[in-house]
């Protein structure tokens, strides 16, 4: 019975809720900056912790596999939170926090470690790339490669054709 109210409670399933909570906070940001009690409430460090705790307790679901689905809502409002002030609010903890510089790493191969959990990091196989903490390693070492071997010199070689592009202009 739960499964079926699972599709109900959340459709979206497949990640798109992340995507539209992203697209709704792009829409609704101008508005809210205006508003006097989210420019508190984005201030607030305590409203960082709440954030990062209720994110943990949503992300787990309260320890009940099912229960993620249900409450990945709270997960998602605390990702979009946590994207806002890191992009609004640069003087708080939490962005001095996310600007450690092993936190940065993590964040620009983001991408390519996404397409490599799925290689690494799975649960239900017994391999032995698939166990901890080798599984993490390889994980990062396989996102870190095409970080350093195509996107880095990629935005180089952008970076210096966009220059000598405005070096060209009157």
């Amino acid at each position: 019975m739960l499964p079926s109210l699972v599709i109900v409670v959340n459709p979206f399933l497949w990640y798109a809720d992340w995507l539209g909570a992203g697209v709704l906070l792009a829409l609704l940001r101008p508005r809210l900056q205006g508003a006097q009690w989210y420019r508190r409430l984005r201030a607030s460090d305590r409203w960082l912790v709440l954030t990062v705790v209720g994110g943990i307790v949503a992300w787990t679901g309260l320890g009940h596999w099912r229960l993620r689905e249900i409450t990945s809502i709270g997960t998602i409002a605390a990702v979009a939170r946590l994207i806002d002030m890191a992009a609004t609010a640069r003087s708080s903890l939490g962005v001095r926090l996310l600007s450690l510089p092993p936190l940065v790493g993590i964040g620009r191969i983001s991408c390519s470690r996404y397409l490599w959990q799925e290689v690494f990091l799975n649960r239900h196989d017994t391999r032995v790339w698939t166990s901890f903490p080798l599984n993490l390693q390889l994980t990062f070492a396989a996102a870190a490669a095409p970080y350093y071997a195509v996107e880095r010199p990629v935005l180089t070689w952008r970076d210096r054709t966009t220059s000598a592009k405005r070096e060209l202009r009157p």
